[in-house]
């Protein structure tokens, strides 16, 4: 069904040139293959890469546009997935999808035909906006790379479905699932119910500290250079944190509230 599920990626910083390196960031309804989103970002050097605000900025314009979908998929990039830990805290974009009501999920590894749907449409975008039109500043390209997306939309044919997507399926101009007070739409307890179903281990550091999701948490009983092991507990909003079986410390879970997410996104980046 229409957005059932979007795909989210970016491609890759390309020299314009007069303007120097610009990336792309997409993202697309698998289903009925409407491109729902678009962002044009500006980059300093080649190894640059967009972050959790870019993201950010996308999906509220797609979702507002089309709505929400249910789900969104990404790859396993560091800022959908923490990659150096063997039990990884959800990311920031991660919670705050899913505060949202919007399920979140991974492509599998070294699998990368699970985003083929995405990686499609980098290319599309790259040959009939990237390699077509020299364009005088950043803004005129972003102008361009939209006008290109209503028409992969509603005039240019679907390799896959013979007709524009919005023309083969209608329904798909919106999810229903309408995007309008934010605030109000972001459920802590959606948040928490994933928590609970996760566990993490961390070694304690020389100050009686252990980090989980950037947080960093102390507790008086914790013991320098121990192993524990953490749970969330959604009905008092601690961490649980236990050496083997037993209970040692609980500490109050930090950086899951609307507004701790919200600011995370405003003034970090």
């Amino acid at each position: 069904m229409a957005h059932d599920l979007w795909q989210i990626d970016d491609m890759g910083a390309a020299i314009y040139p007069g303007l120097g390196h610009m990336g792309l960031l997409n993202v697309k309804d698998v289903s009925s293959r409407v491109q729902t989103g678009l962002l044009f970002k500006e980059y300093t050097h080649s190894r640059e890469h967009p972050d959790t605000k870019d993201y950010v900025k996308m999906l509220r314009g797609a979702f507002k546009e089309f709505g929400m979908p249910k789900s969104i998929q990404s790859d396993r990039g560091s800022i959908f997935k923490e990659n150096k830990c063997k039990s990884p805290f959800p990311t920031h974009l991660h919670l705050w999808l899913v505060g949202l009501g919007i399920s979140f999920q991974h492509a599998r590894a070294h699998k990368p035909t699970d985003q083929a749907v995405i990686e499609r449409t980098h290319q599309t975008i790259y040959n009939q906006v990237y390699r077509t039109v020299d364009f005088e500043s950043a803004e005129e390209l972003r102008i361009e790379g939209r006008k290109r997306m209503d028409k992969l939309n509603n005039r240019i044919p679907c390799a896959s479905l013979g007709l524009p997507p919005l023309v083969q399926n209608p329904d798909a101009i919106h999810s229903g699932r309408t995007f309008e007070d934010e605030k109000a739409l972001y459920k802590v307890e959606r948040v928490a119910d994933l928590l609970e179903k996760m566990e993490w281990f961390r070694k304690v550091s020389s100050a009686k500290t252990f980090a989980l999701g950037k947080q960093v948490y102390y507790h008086s009983k914790l013991k320098r250079g121990q192993q524990i092991k953490i749970r969330f507990n959604a009905e008092t909003m601690n961490l649980n944190c236990y050496d083997d079986k037993e209970l040692i410390a609980e500490v109050q879970v930090k950086g899951i509230a609307y507004e701790q997410i919200t600011a995370f996104f405003d003034t970090v980046f």
